[in-house]
């Protein structure tokens, strides 16, 4: 299982709801808003999308180039 920050509650849930079979409907002990899923499952290119979504979340505005 791996563990993704995402925006908020419902983007993760929007996740779980169109890809059970990839995204859990439980997350790690860490704070929220985060989305887990099993790895072998899901597709290569989803899996760019929601690293570099996380990354965009947490990274300071500086490093974004915003």
């Amino acid at each position: 299982m791996v563990g993704v920050k995402v925006g908020d509650r419902l983007d993760a849930l929007a996740l779980v709801e169109m890809a059970p079979e990839v995204f859990l409907r439980t997350t790690t002990p860490w704070g929220e808003p985060k989305v887990a899923f099993r790895m072998p499952r899901i597709d290569p290119d989803h899996l760019v999308e929601l690293v570099t979504e996380a990354w965009r979340i947490q990274a300071p505005k500086y490093l974004r180039g915003d």
